[in-house]
Protein backbone atom coordinates (compact mmCIF):
# COMPACT_ATOMS: atom_id res chain seq x y z
CA UNK A 1 0.00 0.00 0.00
CA UNK A 2 1.21 2.96 -1.09
CA UNK A 3 0.68 6.01 1.29
CA UNK A 4 1.65 10.07 1.11
CA UNK A 5 2.14 12.11 4.29
CA UNK A 6 0.13 15.16 3.55
CA UNK A 7 0.92 19.16 5.71
CA UNK A 8 -0.49 21.89 4.90
CA UNK A 9 0.05 25.09 7.09
CA UNK A 10 -0.27 29.13 6.90
CA UNK A 11 -2.88 32.10 7.40
CA UNK A 12 -6.30 31.15 7.31
CA UNK A 13 -8.06 33.31 4.92
CA UNK A 14 -11.29 34.99 5.26
CA UNK A 15 -14.01 33.29 2.98
CA UNK A 16 -14.12 29.53 3.03
CA UNK A 17 -11.16 28.21 1.02
CA UNK A 18 -10.50 25.14 0.05
CA UNK A 19 -6.53 23.71 0.71
CA UNK A 20 -4.61 23.41 -2.20
CA UNK A 21 -2.11 21.18 -3.44
CA UNK A 22 0.72 22.44 -6.56
CA UNK A 23 -2.32 25.69 -7.06
CA UNK A 24 -5.42 22.62 -7.65
CA UNK A 25 -8.25 22.18 -4.72
CA UNK A 26 -7.18 19.15 -3.14
CA UNK A 27 -9.03 15.83 -2.78
CA UNK A 28 -7.84 12.53 -3.37
CA UNK A 29 -7.23 10.89 -5.98
CA UNK A 30 -9.68 8.35 -7.62
CA UNK A 31 -8.92 5.35 -5.64
CA UNK A 32 -7.53 7.11 -2.84
CA UNK A 33 -8.96 8.49 0.82
CA UNK A 34 -6.72 11.25 2.70
CA UNK A 35 -6.79 10.56 6.96
CA UNK A 36 -7.14 13.92 8.54
CA UNK A 37 -4.89 13.12 11.81
CA UNK A 38 -4.89 16.75 12.98
CA UNK A 39 -4.48 20.31 12.82
CA UNK A 40 -4.17 23.02 15.03
CA UNK A 41 -5.33 26.82 14.69
CA UNK A 42 -3.55 29.89 16.85
CA UNK A 43 -4.61 32.99 17.36
CA UNK A 44 -1.79 35.66 17.24
CA UNK A 45 -4.15 38.25 17.82
CA UNK A 46 -5.08 40.65 20.98
CA UNK A 47 -9.06 39.44 21.29
CA UNK A 48 -10.23 36.25 20.81
CA UNK A 49 -11.38 34.78 17.14
CA UNK A 50 -12.94 32.72 14.94
CA UNK A 51 -10.92 29.79 13.14
CA UNK A 52 -12.56 27.19 10.99
CA UNK A 53 -11.25 23.77 9.64
CA UNK A 54 -13.61 21.78 7.72
CA UNK A 55 -12.86 18.63 6.35
CA UNK A 56 -16.25 18.07 3.15
CA UNK A 57 -19.45 18.95 5.39
CA UNK A 58 -18.12 18.39 8.73
CA UNK A 59 -16.99 21.50 10.87
CA UNK A 60 -13.96 20.21 13.01
CA UNK A 61 -12.87 23.31 14.80
CA UNK A 62 -16.40 23.95 16.80
CA UNK A 63 -18.04 26.94 17.50
CA UNK A 64 -16.09 28.60 19.97
CA UNK A 65 -13.77 31.51 19.65
CA UNK A 66 -9.85 30.89 20.19
CA UNK A 67 -8.77 32.94 23.13
CA UNK A 68 -5.72 35.61 22.53
CA UNK A 69 -2.56 33.96 22.14
CA UNK A 70 -3.95 30.21 22.43
CA UNK A 71 -3.89 27.10 19.93
CA UNK A 72 -6.73 24.83 19.36
CA UNK A 73 -4.95 21.61 19.01
CA UNK A 74 -7.06 18.53 17.81
CA UNK A 75 -4.86 15.13 17.49
CA UNK A 76 -5.38 11.53 16.87
CA UNK A 77 -8.54 12.06 14.87
CA UNK A 78 -8.46 9.48 11.55
CA UNK A 79 -11.19 11.05 9.78
CA UNK A 80 -11.08 10.26 5.99
CA UNK A 81 -11.85 12.25 3.42
CA UNK A 82 -12.66 10.77 0.18
CA UNK A 83 -12.53 11.82 -3.55
CA UNK A 84 -15.00 14.64 -4.46
CA UNK A 85 -14.87 16.06 -0.76
CA UNK A 86 -11.94 18.83 0.23
CA UNK A 87 -10.57 20.31 3.29
CA UNK A 88 -11.67 24.28 3.85
CA UNK A 89 -10.16 27.13 6.25
CA UNK A 90 -11.93 30.25 7.15
CA UNK A 91 -10.36 32.79 9.83
CA UNK A 92 -12.50 35.87 11.55
CA UNK A 93 -9.50 38.66 10.47
CA UNK A 94 -7.14 38.63 7.84
CA UNK A 95 -3.98 37.66 9.86
CA UNK A 96 -2.98 36.05 12.92
CA UNK A 97 -4.58 33.14 12.63
CA UNK A 98 -2.75 30.31 11.82
CA UNK A 99 -2.75 27.18 10.74
CA UNK A 100 -1.44 23.27 10.62
CA UNK A 101 -3.07 20.28 9.03
CA UNK A 102 -1.63 17.30 8.47
CA UNK A 103 -2.90 13.45 7.85
CA UNK A 104 -1.90 10.69 5.03
CA UNK A 105 -3.12 9.53 1.46
CA UNK A 106 -3.23 5.95 1.01
CA UNK A 107 -4.74 3.44 -1.32
CA UNK A 108 -8.41 2.91 -0.82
Amino acid sequence: MASTIRVWDGTMPTSETKLQVSEVDYTPAEGKVFIMQGFYIYNNNASDKYGEIKLGATLLSGDKQIGTKETKYEKNLNIPLVNGEYIYTKGEIVTDLQYRIWGVEIDE
